[in-house]
């Protein structure tokens, strides 16, 4: 039937030659001719397109990025300006034997491309060495994220442009830290220079230029400080959420079924329960659950009903976030209940269909009433039962981390074993979470076998 069934998130890489915009202007060509043919469940569907990077790349994260980028660029030139001081405070000690060389015959440009050429080496010697500590750097960093299971689309590495973006950013600075220096010196005034040498003096005054460059390096440093101060900022706003629940002492990953292996929801609901029950037995477990995600993570998006509510087709379905879980779930992450109740062991499949909401679902389907007791249906099956509310816990951030809180529908694991994968949280009594990696793993290979490789293969965070 149309409108039942799984929501997906499509990806796809462009054709050469193929711009965004074309891509877009096709795929809504595509969703207008589907509504056009069942008007009933797509009229007023979108599709929405948008780089791959920006699905999960959150914009506080984003911004960091760009301070990073900006501060590289300060350090970059602030590096410039100081070889370029080095570099006129060297010639200055050579004005003598520049004078020499051009009383001698050399002419200007000689004597400014033989310190070019010197300038040239130091910044391919600087060239080489940066690019080796680079990569030895993002080799680094690829170990140092291996265990965390990153995403398969992260991909740290140097390629070949920005291997000649640091060329060309090393040459030009090469040049520019190189060619005022050599100017400087090959202007001088010979019997000048001679009578300042004979009397002891400087050889070469560079003056305000010198200066300048002293003010310059000063500036950039100080708007480098600005910039970390700023990085730091956003990195403790991001650690400092003001969230409704704790992630103290908290362990999580993640299990996948192979559907051959478990075919029916009964069996992997037996599963996951066995799996609760061995890690809660466990000494110095305090709390353990499960959900089809975890808070910041994100959770999927489905119609929803009101019970006595009319609405003229299901296009005008309101959406929430909906989220399975197990009982135990808001108590593994310290989120009281703010009415109603948590699930128990009785909210089974055979019992009456119940669902808790978060606040912001209470407040603003319900606003002048208390949402316990009221009943809603979930999807657009118009045949699927309504479901009680038991409960409203607060807002845990279900639209991920650069979302606002949405309102979010949680239903209990034993009466939504649809799901073939599931995210587990055990809180740990005392000292660290990750001291209990190996214990988990242990339980889930007794468990199956199988599934505990696949489970350590995936990675436990």
């Amino acid at each position: 039937k149309r409108g039942d069934g799984e929501t997906y998130e499509v990806m796809g890489r462009l054709r050469d030659g193929v711009s965004a915009e074309a891509a877009r202007a096709e795929i809504e060509g595509i969703t207008n001719r589907i509504a056009e043919r069942f008007p009933a469940t797509n009229k007023g569907v979108e599709a929405v397109i948008k780089p791959l990077h920006t699905e999960f790349v959150s914009k506080e994260l984003a911004a960091l990025f760009y301070l990073m980028l900006a501060g590289v660029l300060a350090v970059l030139l602030i590096a410039c300006l100081n070889v370029a001081n080095l570099l006129l405070a060297r010639a200055s000690t050579r004005t003598r034997e520049l004078s020499i060389r051009t009383a001698l015959g050399a002419d200007r440009r000689r004597v400014v491309i033989q310190l070019l050429a010197e300038s040239f080496l130091l910044a391919l010697g600087g060239l080489v060495l940066g690019a080796v500590l680079a990569n030895w750097g993002v080799r680094a960093f690829n170990l140092a994220i291996a265990a965390s299971n990153p995403p398969y689309w992260l991909d740290i590495r140097l390629d070949f442009g920005a291997l000649v973006a640091l060329a060309g950013v090393t040459l030009i600075a090469g040049l520019v830290s190189g060619l005022v220096p050599a100017l400087k010196a090959s202007r001088a005034d010979i019997q000048e220079v001679l009578k300042d040498e004979g009397r002891g003096s400087s050889s070469l005054r560079m003056g305000w230029f010198s200066r300048a460059i002293v003010v310059a390096e000063v500036g950039f440093s100080c708007l480098l400080l600005v910039l970390a101060g700023l990085m730091i900022k956003s990195i403790v706003g991001m650690g400092n959420l003001g969230t409704e629940f704790s992630t103290q002492r908290v362990l999580t990953f993640r299990v996948a079924l192979f559907e051959a292996a478990y075919p029916d929801p009964p069996a992997r609901l037996r599963l996951y329960e066995s799996l609760l029950g061995r890690l809660g037995a466990q000494p110095g477990v305090e709390a353990v659950a499960a959900g089809t995600s975890m808070p910041i993570a994100g959770a999927g998006t489905d119609s929803f009903a009101v019970e006595g509510h009319a609405y003229s087709n299901l296009n005008e379905l309101p959406k929430a976030r909906v989220q399975t879980v197990s009982p135990g779930f808001f108590t593994a992450f310290r989120a009281r209940i703010l009415s109603g109740r948590d699930f128990g062991s009785g909210d089974r499949a055979d019992g009456e269909p119940v669902v808790i909401v978060n606040r912001l679902f209470a407040s603003k389907v319900f606003p002048n009433e208390d949402a316990v007791g009221r009943r809603i249906r979930v999807g657009r099956d118009e045949k699927a039962p309504y479901r009680r509310i038991v409960g409203v816990v607060p807002d845990l951030m279900m639209g991920g981390l650069d979302r606002e809180d949405p309102e979010g529908i949680y239903i209990p694991m034993a009466q939504d074993q649809e799901a073939d994968r599931m995210s587990f949280v055990v809180r740990a009594a005392g000292g660290d979470p990750l001291s209990m990696v190996g214990t988990v793993r242990r339980e889930i290979d007794a468990l199956d076998g199988l599934m505990g490789r696949v489970a350590d293969a995936g990675g436990i965070q």
